[in-house]
Formats: structure tokens, C-alpha cells, sequence
């Protein structure tokens, strides 16, 4: 699955929001006046530079390290929702399959536990051919 993140155009300001999925579906997804850029970003550390387009850290003393959780672990909540799916009792699954989708949902719910947490996050990779 792929991540983006929403900028505003007229600042570069990261909203805090983002898309994950694919990326055909990203333009229809990306708000009025914003603009999108491939990861997940935080907002209160990094902009977007309007006269490139790159990412770019701005400064910002302060702690922000309960709001960048609150953010992850709405990421982390949608991307277990978008693989529910996966654990009715009629999903078109092998056994197999359905073993790699429960760790992969397990690892997603052990991404807090992660030593760098919530900044430096390494997300779990969605098993193969999976429909995200």
C-alpha cells in the first residue's frame, strides 16, 4: 500500500492527513487546494517547498511526539480496517493467505512497540497481490 500526504498549495503546510492506496484513486481523494506527496510526513516538522517541491524540515522546538501518535495510529487503524476483510469467515483465502494477513494485522498492532515510535516507524508490508 501507498502512502501520501496532503500539503495546502498556498503554504506547503502539511494538513496532517493523508491517503493510502493506490495511486489511481489519489486525485479524486486529494482535497481542494491541496497538494500531495508520496509518504507519510509529519506535519509539524516537515513543509513542502513551493518553488521545488521537495520536502523540507522547518523548525519547531517544540514536542509534538502525542499528536504524531494520534496521527500513526489513525494511519495504523485504517490500514487495519482496509484488511478486515481478510478475517470473515467467507474471505476468498487459503489458508496460507489468510496466515500472512494475520501477521501482517499483527505486526500493524505491534507498530507502537517499535523503538522509534511514533516518528521512525517501519511499517509492515502488506502480503503479496493484496487488493489495497
Amino acid at each position: 500500500m501507498t502512502t501520501w500526504s496532503f500539503y495546502r498549495l498556498d503554504t506547503g503546510d502539511f494538513t496532517g492527513s493523508s491517503f493510502s492506496g493506490r495511486e489511481k484513486y489519489l486525485h479524486q481523494n486529494t482535497p481542494n487546494g491541496h497538494g500531495a506527496v508520496l509518504g507519510l510526513h509529519d506535519m509539524f516538522t516537515c513543509r513542502v517547498n513551493l518553488n521545488t517541491g521537495e520536502v523540507e524540515a522547518k523548525e519547531d522546538t517544540r514536542d509534538h511526539s502525542a499528536e504524531i501518535a494520534l496521527a500513526v495510529r489513525a494511519q495504523r487503524a485504517a490500514m487495519l480496517s482496509a484488511s478486515d476483510w481478510t478475517q470473515l469467515p467467507d474471505a476468498p483465502l487459503t489458508e496460507q493467505e489468510l496466515q500472512e494477513w494475520r501477521a501482517y494485522r499483527q505486526a500493524l498492532r505491534d507498530v507502537p512497540e517499535q523503538d522509534g515510535f511514533p516518528v521512525d516507524i517501519e511499517w509492515p508490508a502488506a502480503p503479496a497481490g493484496a487488493p489495497l
